[in-house]
């Protein structure tokens, strides 16, 4: 499948390689643009490693933006999910631990792990955040910063090669990972009016949320995740020639991915290219060892016996050539041939007597037999093969792994102090001040020019002088700003909320008829848009808005009918006649039940009975458990009426958590206030 990827570039690389992995093409084209916020780095310089409890991180983007601006990595880092903890361990960060991908479960995780008197939280965050992340943990009584260190810029249009392709049909899918890149998404596609061109083009989000903002428009479907992350969102990709649209190709391997901008450039991903091994020297190929007539060099030949007698005669021709009839030539020669003939015959018979000399050898000299000798060797053998392996399972020395991140964290907030001290003493103005003022200056001054000539020197006084003349300064900073921050938020916080109610009340007023309620519910989804627990809330409403909950009175009203229709299917058995079914039908227009009927009755007629005694308290819940005991054709006349209860009572269960969340919101709003 040739799948669109809309994450930034930063985290689009490894996305890539796995959909590679899995057999798909992907074309890319970011929707979202990471930018550096220039005062992210000044913020930092105020937070020591000491005071931070733990860095909250819930997001990649962030993780690389802190990493940019300080080099700091012995901080606890709780991440919001998976992706977002891989990306704090690949730059460096040592203690990283990971919540499930969710505001909810990421303040679970620091109430699990963190406390609020052991100091305090700091949110690595972009300009944009989702999720009330503060709003909960200052509930819980933690002091919480967030630190804005980038911001996510939209893409305001597509690109020319990008509209060409999804006209094209060339789009299988895209793949969606949250809300906000949803929107754009669709804002663009309508935008560019493509609307007509996406219905074969499948949608993968991320979440319930993301889905939400791309349902209007007419995909061919939309699957969503199971759970928010990743790994879940690749699984309901389905295999590359399941769902694809476009035309089919002869190689097997999944094409490059495409940056689709501009340019549409073609991004390459390196392949390792595996050569074929080149056999070294004195070695031979796998294949060459079962060629007829080729030898292997690792075979053993045994060794050739030379022919004493042709020994002999091969001397015999390289003499030089004597005189015919010369009496001591012909002497030596004679010689040599008596000679080589015993020898021949020797060698030939040395089977037969050289095992007898060498055990009448062995008998005189009191020497062990081969065989014991043989059997002694083993026994040695054995014994280094155990002491071999004795030291081998012996374990090494350990060595103790020091950790220098603490440190080198130490001599960059050394540094920044040494850079603030200068700061602050190059400000100071001197006036008519006190002789001991005065007195006080020079001190630090020379204290300073020392410390600059001298670098072994102990900082640790240095650093505690301008502690105290700095930290006066700074609680003033910190408070001041964090009582405009609260006050900012708070009213923010507060209409927001005052909203809320509202159209809370005029959804529960809606929801006391049994008529439509999709406009009021439209207008709570806006208000309530940035806040998971609302945008879930909602969502569980959706799908009731088009036709509405039936109310309790009109449930009330309807249950006669189905307690007769029970009462008439019970009373017919399971294979009954066409006689039996004509008197159904005639007995259908009569009332054939009795109320309230035997409570403690057995069969359908009990259930019944004990089912509309709690249908007149008001005790649904208990009616539906009633009925739930029918079988077979009488359950089957119950369920349309269980049904709507069931729907009825989830959704009043649905009003109540969001109502619980508003106030809750309310609260957080009054007391920052």
């Amino acid at each position: 499948m040739r799948l669109l990827v809309t994450r930034p570039k930063e985290d689009a690389a490894s996305l890539v390689t796995l959909l590679k992995e899995k057999g798909h093409e992907a074309v890319l084209f970011p929707l979202l643009e990471i930018v550096a916020e220039p005062d992210g780095e000044k913020q930092l310089k105020d937070y020591k490693v000491s005071d931070i409890q733990a860095l909250l991180v819930t997001s990649a983007n962030g993780v690389r933006a802190f990493a940019q601006v300080d080099k700091r990595r012995s901080f606890h880092v709780l991440a919001v999910g998976a992706a977002s903890a891989e990306a704090a361990r690949a730059v460096g960060f040592k203690h990283v631990e990971s919540a499930e991908g969710d505001v909810i479960s990421l303040e679970k995780l620091v109430r699990e792990k963190c406390k609020p008197e052991k100091g305090k939280l700091l949110h690595i965050a972009g300009s944009s955040v989702a999720g009330d992340l503060k709003g909960l943990l200052e509930k819980d009584g933690f002091d919480f910063d967030r630190a804005v260190l980038y911001r996510a810029d939209k893409v305001t249009q597509f690109s020319d090669p990008l509209k060409a392709e999804i006209k094209a049909g060339k789009i299988d899918g895209v793949l969606l990972y949250s809300p906000r890149t949803a929107a754009s998404f669709a804002e663009l596609i309508e935008q560019d009016g493509l609307k007509n061109d996406i219905k074969n083009m499948l949608a993968y989000g991320l979440s319930e949320a993301v889905a939400s903002k791309i349902k209007h428009l007419a995909f061919k479907d939309i699957k969503i995740a199971a759970t928010p992350d990743q790994e879940a969102l690749l699984k309901i990709i389905g295999e590359p020639e399941d769902e694809k649209m476009t035309e089919k190709k002869d190689d097997k391997k999944a094409a490059d991915p495409k940056v689709i901008d501009v340019k549409a450039e073609e991004v390459k991903i390196k392949e390792t290219a595996q050569k074929p091994e080149t056999p070294k020297e004195g070695t031979t190929k796998p294949d060459d060892k079962n060629k007829p007539g080729t030898a292997s060099k690792d075979a053993k030949t045994p060794p050739k016996t030379e022919d004493p007698v042709e020994k002999a005669l091969n001397a015999k021709k390289n003499e030089p050539v004597k005189k015919k009839g010369s009496f001591k030539a012909k002497a030596i020669a004679a010689g040599v041939l008596i000679i080589a003939a015993g020898g021949t015959g020797a060698y030939f018979t040395q089977n037969m007597w050289v095992p007898k000399i060498k055990a009448q050898i062995a008998e005189t000299l009191n020497i062990e037999t081969a065989s014991m000798q043989t059997q002694v060797s083993a026994e040695v053998i054995q014994s280094l093969k155990d002491r071999i392996q004795v030291l081998e399972n012996k374990p090494a020395p350990s060595v103790q792994s020091v950790d220098v991140q603490p440190l080198l964290d130490r001599i960059a907030e050394l540094e920044n102090s040494l850079n603030s001290l200068k700061e602050s003493v190059s400000t100071i103005q001197i006036g008519n001040g006190s002789e001991e003022k005065l007195a006080e200056f020079k001190e630090l001054a020379a204290r300073l020019e020392a410390v600059e000539g001298n670098e072994v020197q102990d900082l640790t006084p240095l650093q505690e002088e301008n502690q105290r003349l700095s930290q006066l300064v700074q609680e003033l900073n910190v408070r001041l700003s964090d009582v405009e921050a609260a006050r900012i938020e708070a009213r923010s916080s507060g209409e927001n909320a005052q909203a809320l109610i509202a159209g809370l009340s005029v959804l529960r007023q809606r929801l006391q008829t049994s008529t439509p309620f999709s406009a009021e519910l439209q207008a709570l989804s806006v208000l309530a848009q940035g806040d998971v627990v609302l945008e879930e809330a909602v969502q569980k409403l959706q799908d009731h808005a088009e036709t509405g909950l039936a109310s309790y009175s009109s449930l009330q009203a309807s249950f006669e009918k189905t307690a007769n229709d029970v009462v008439r299917a019970s009373a017919v058995p399971e294979s009954a006649g066409w006689v039996e079914q004509t008197v159904k039908n005639i007995t259908s227009l009569v009332t054939i039940r009795n109320a309230p009927g035997n409570l403690d009755g057995e069969g359908p007629l009990g259930i019944v009975a004990r089912a509309e005694h709690n249908v007149r308290a008001g005790d649904f819940t208990g009616a539906i458990g009633e009925l739930r005991q029918l079988q077979g054709k009488p359950l089957e006349a119950a369920t349309p009426w269980i049904d709507a209860v069931d729907a009825r009572l989830k959704g009043d269960e649905t009003l109540s958590l969001i109502q619980a969340h508003i106030l809750s919101l309310l609260a957080t709003a009054g007391g920052q206030g």
